[in-house]
């Protein structure tokens, strides 16, 4: 990590440290005031608008360090955004922003006069909770990315996390900008995807870290339970399973942007989503029921990794499209596919 980075990391920790007395879900309006004063939402702009260019290693390191502490704000959201309306030419309104991709079946339809239509389902973490949506949208072939400058109607509700979550389906809205996306369509995704992996991969590291300590301080039958063989088996694939989606995580950071970019986000987020259940459901097995009580932390961040492991394609959505891509692949060997990436 440069030195820019751990800057930014160090930040990051000072800012999302205020996060743990607001654990329940809700925007946590104290922090975001703090994260946006901070400039960590425009990490990915260009400098002259407040960013450092397309830093995806720093942004990944800032959204690890957002699942550590399990903040209760739509920074990643915020960041996709921010990128992808700079990336399209349109302005960058101040204030937290949700994104609106699809990870199956079609882009909302961009109709004549600005109209938005949302065909089919699309869950849009944050949507009523924040001013501006940043859609990418499809009209007649070409990819659009619409800015909506009023909170998304639908039918709301909360993730398993207890933050908001719109239903946008069914719906039609007028576009307050429109701009042209002469990139791959499919990056608005690939880079939510990317970032969410990452903030499994820095919750992952923390209810490790919660996992040890209590299997340190509690006693059964007259030991510390760390003592039986067990809970140490379930501790050691924990941490097995985090290495690795960080190891993953951080290979797509620096992939991202120089190359294959899908390919890089496919295969962090697949297995970072991959190793969020293990976790969890290991955590959760050595804490016993008190990791689910209101007065305990862990169930915080469980709870997190759960959502965040559905948000952007989960590890199905994302290993079917690897294997589907290993399989039709001219003129490349399993080895050489993996090593420099298959076409998504």
């Amino acid at each position: 990590m440069n030195e820019l980075g751990a800057i930014l990391v160090d930040t990051a920790d000072r800012v999302f440290q205020h996060a743990q007395k607001h654990l329940d879900g809700r925007f946590d309006a104290a922090v975001w005031d703090l994260t946006e004063s901070a400039g960590l939402d425009r990490i990915l702009l260009p400098e002259d608008e407040g960013g450092v260019g397309d830093a995806f290693p720093d942004a990944v390191a800032v959204a690890m360090r957002l699942g550590a502490n399990a903040a209760a704000i739509p920074l990643i959201e915020s960041m996709v955004a921010n990128w992808v309306l700079s990336h399209a030419g349109l302005a960058v309104p101040d204030g937290p922003k949700s994104i609106v991709v699809a990870s199956a079946g079609e882009l909302p339809k961009l109709g004549a006069g600005g109209v938005l239509s949302f065909g089919q389902l699309l869950e849009v973490p944050w949507g009523s909770a924040v001013r501006t949506s940043v859609v990418v949208a499809a009209q007649e072939g070409d990819c659009r990315i619409v800015r909506l400058d009023q909170p998304l109607t639908g039918d709301t509700r909360t993730t398993l996390a207890g933050e908001p979550l719109t239903l946008a389906n069914g719906h039609t809205r007028t576009a307050d900008a429109v701009g042209d996306w002469r990139f791959d369509p499919e990056l608005p995704l690939a880079l939510l995807a990317l970032l969410k992996a990452a903030a499994i991969a820095g919750a992952a590291d923390s209810i490790v870290s919660m996992t040890i300590e209590y299997a340190n301080t509690r006693t059964q039958f007259g030991r510390r339970i760390a003592a039986f063989q067990a809970i140490q088996h379930m501790i050691a694939r924990m941490a097995s399973e985090a290495a690795a989606a960080a190891a993953a995580v951080q290979r797509a950071a620096h992939d991202f942007g120089a190359g294959n970019s899908v390919f890089a986000a496919a295969v962090a987020k697949s297995r970072a989503s991959e190793a969020a259940g293990t976790i969890a459901s290991a955590a959760h097995q050595v804490h016993g029921a008190i990791g689910f009580t209101a007065e305990h932390t862990l169930h915080h961040f469980t709870r997190r990794v759960w959502t965040w492991r559905e948000d952007a394609g989960n590890e199905t959505y994302w290993y079917a499209r690897l294997g589907t891509a290993a399989l039709q692949a001219d003129g490349k060997t399993l080895w050489s596919g993996l090593v420099s990436g298959f076409d998504l």
